[in-house]
């Protein structure tokens, strides 16, 4: 099972490895969320192409198109970096209502895509809901589906890792935890 340790700026990798994840143990990931603007598409390669990093967390996403465009722009601070293409993987967080509602339009693969980690507190603000209402229950069993059409590792964000959350996140179909921390 896959284990990703949250913090506010970036993500680390605790537990990686699966069948359908390249995700491993150490690696680093920088939190960023889509840009929309020229301005905002400028910090973001510029923040990526830190050496520091081997990939990004990247919030905010509502469809695929958030997910190419920061494809797009990953391979300028790759080529900052003198990395080969799509060496900086993608974990995407849908966190948004927009992203809610497009979930069926995450059909298929996308180059440099490894994760998609659902925040149900950050959908429920989103959405205007309490977290645990139906819509964010409805919601957090189709995310894994949404996964495994684009062929990537299904991510199920908590406050702490204990046996019975990874059983539960395991039986929905979660191929791993991202714990929240301090």
């Amino acid at each position: 099972m896959i284990l990703l340790e949250a913090y506010s700026d970036h993500t680390n990798v605790a537990v990686g490895e699966t069948q359908r994840s390249p995700l491993r143990a150490g690696m680093r990931f920088v939190e960023a969320h889509v840009p929309r603007s020229l301005d905002e598409d400028r910090r973001f390669v510029s923040r990526l192409s830190e050496t520091d990093w081997d990939g990004v967390r990247l919030c905010g996403v509502e469809a695929p198109a958030d997910i190419e465009k920061a494809s797009a722009l990953l391979r300028v601070a790759e080529a900052n970096r003198a990395m080969p293409d799509c060496s900086l993987p993608i974990i995407a967080v849908l966190d948004t209502a927009r992203a809610a509602l497009a979930l069926d339009r995450f059909d298929r693969s996308i180059p440099r895509l490894v994760a998609f980690i659902f925040e149900p507190d950050a959908l429920a603000r989103a959405a205007g809901v309490a977290a645990d209402s139906g819509l964010v229950a409805d919601l957090r069993l189709r995310l894994p589906l949404a996964a495994r059409a684009c062929g990537v590792a299904a991510l199920l964000t908590v406050g702490t890792s204990d046996p019975d959350a990874s059983a539960k996140a395991r039986r929905d179909g979660y191929d791993g935890l991202c714990l929240k921390q301090a």
